[in-house]
């Protein structure tokens, strides 16, 4: 796997590089990270309130919030776009980046999986790993890996 080092929580972490040639990886970074994580990444916003975040409370992150560095994440967080992965791309491909590209594609559905997940709860990994196994656009990613118990 080809990575490269980010800062996430100001400590420095390998994540595979993000390009065209890395897409399984990429996915099963994510994948693996989620599934050990066992949480949403969300941050308490008021007392009956908690929003999805790149980064979140008790140093968790969101399946695009787990491969991008704190300056990334942060200004995300501040935009609260919802075109993250389109932005990811845009920003690895500059003026070049196309209009369709699977890596996008690949980012959107597992924040979208993500952000569909259970906020709390011992079922995350297994909601999330199911929805994962449910995608359309995952399945080929998914084949050989076990189910979280």
């Amino acid at each position: 796997m080809k990575t490269t080092t980010i800062k996430r929580f100001g400590k420095e972490v390998e994540v595979p590089i993000l390009d065209m040639d890395n897409l399984k990886d990429i996915f099963l970074y994510i994948y693996h990270f989620m599934i050990e994580q066992n949480h949403k990444s969300t941050l308490q916003v008021s007392e009956f309130n908690r929003r999805c975040k790149y980064r979140g409370d008790n140093n968790s992150c969101c399946a695009i919030g787990c491969i991008i560095d704190d300056s990334i994440a942060e200004d995300f967080d501040l935009r609260e776009t919802e075109n993250t992965a389109v932005c990811i791309v845009a920003q690895l491909f500059g003026e070049n980046s196309p209009h369709y590209h699977p890596l996008a594609d690949l980012l959107k559905e597992l924040q979208n999986i993500h952000d569909e997940t259970y906020y709390t709860g011992e079922n995350f990994a297994q909601h999330f790993d199911r929805k994962c196994r449910e995608s359309i656009n995952l399945f080929q990613y998914m084949e050989g890996l076990p189910v979280p118990q």
